[in-house]
């Protein structure tokens, strides 16, 4: 019993996965460098700095260059950011953080309804907690009869 409801749990804490990214890392990421451990930031020439200090521009300020532009599936802070022909989008309903994509109006209007990310935020949100209840009512279920023997 213990064990169903610390799988439920832990599957419920999943969707904290799925949070916007701290802001903190923006510029790293949006530039496309490489985060190592310890909060810091390796830059295409190898070297690194701490993002404290790339984000206040005591180093790396040769890499914090305005012309960049933040690729497709990528995360994006600033709504002017992403490259060419992508638009900042996140669904409708669902938390996160916004990427760059290429925005297509379905000509039916269903494209927008079953694309890949709303299928896997319905299994992990309808369907896996569903089993587990199901799971857990079987189990709390043959318990009992156990009891009224």
């Amino acid at each position: 019993m213990k064990r169903i409801i610390l799988s439920l749990l832990f599957i419920l804490s999943l969707t904290q996965l799925f949070g916007a990214i701290d802001p903190f890392y923006k510029e790293v990421l949006q530039r496309g460098y490489e985060l190592i451990p310890g909060d810091s930031v390796r830059f295409p020439d190898g070297s690194a700095c701490s993002i404290n200090a790339f984000n206040s521009g005591e180093c790396g300020q040769e890499w914090m260059t305005e012309d960049y532009c933040v690729p497709e599936g990528s995360s994006v802070w600033d709504n002017d950011k992403c490259c060419e022909g992508l638009e900042p989008y996140l669904e409708e309903g669902v938390d996160g953080q916004e990427t760059c994509q290429k925005i297509q109006e379905a000509e039916d209007g269903i494209g927008s309804y079953f694309s890949s990310k709303t299928v896997l935020y319905f299994f992990m949100g309808v369907l896996i907690p569903l089993g587990l209840f199901v799971i857990l009512a079987i189990s709390v279920k043959k318990k009992m009869s156990k009891n009224l023997e």
